[in-house]
């Protein structure tokens, strides 16, 4: 059997080509590191809170919360009523009221609502009044639903023109405001189930306490 012997031209061709190869392989494993690198690199961002209602900002109950003095509650708005509401809103003035701006379609509100009640039955012998608000862009029957999901005791108005969203309102809901009996008004934007409803009693007990 004769063996063969390849020309030096020959073999420089073959030696070139292998060397290329493996220099492809390794510029290929180098990519596919790279590349699985940055699949597995998670990059954290806190996005932007987006919804219906804004979050907590503090933990701490304020017991001398003031009125804003930007506000006073302008009793000429117009309030169509809904269910068991036939006290006008003109009527609450000089009473101390709770108004629960609300969507009937917003689940924050929907969870908001009963911890809001329970704080509005432990001072209505203080003679706090209340009353809940469904937004101008709800349906009739999306309020109803409400309304029986959430067992709501107090009387239930529409802001069919929206004029106290547009005076009192920042876009978010829920919003609670508070309201003495001069007609100043104190707004809760930022509900916390924890914070929100001793808030609300606070601040009514302080009332009767600087009598």
């Amino acid at each position: 059997m004769k063996t063969r012997f390849l020309s030096p031209a020959v073999c420089s061709i073959g030696a070139f080509l292998l060397a290329a190869f493996w220099f492809g392989c390794q510029k290929s494993e180098a990519g596919d590191a790279k590349a699985k690198a940055a699949d597995t690199k998670t990059v954290h961002t806190k996005a932007p809170v987006q919804g219906p209602e804004m979050p907590p900002t503090s933990k701490v109950v304020d017991t001398t919360a003031k009125p804003d003095p930007k506000f006073t509650m302008n009793y000429k708005i117009t309030l169509s009523p809904i269910w068991n509401a036939n006290t006008p809103l003109p009527n609450y003035q000089n009473q101390e009221l709770l108004i629960f701006y609300f969507s009937a379609t917003c689940p924050h509100c929907q969870h908001a609502f009963p911890f809001v009640q329970a704080a509005v039955e432990k001072e209505t012998n203080n003679g706090l009044k209340a009353i809940a608000v469904a937004s101008g862009s709800n349906q009739q029957k999306e309020i109803e639903k409400f309304i029986k999901d959430a067992k709501v005791h107090m009387p239930v108005y529409q802001d069919s023109k929206r004029e106290l969203g547009n005076a009192y309102g920042n876009g978010y809901v829920p919003i609670v405001m508070l309201i003495d009996k001069k007609g100043n008004l104190v707004r809760y934007t930022d509900f916390d189930e924890n914070v929100t409803p001793e808030q609300i009693i606070a601040l009514v007990d302080n009332w009767h306490k600087s009598k």
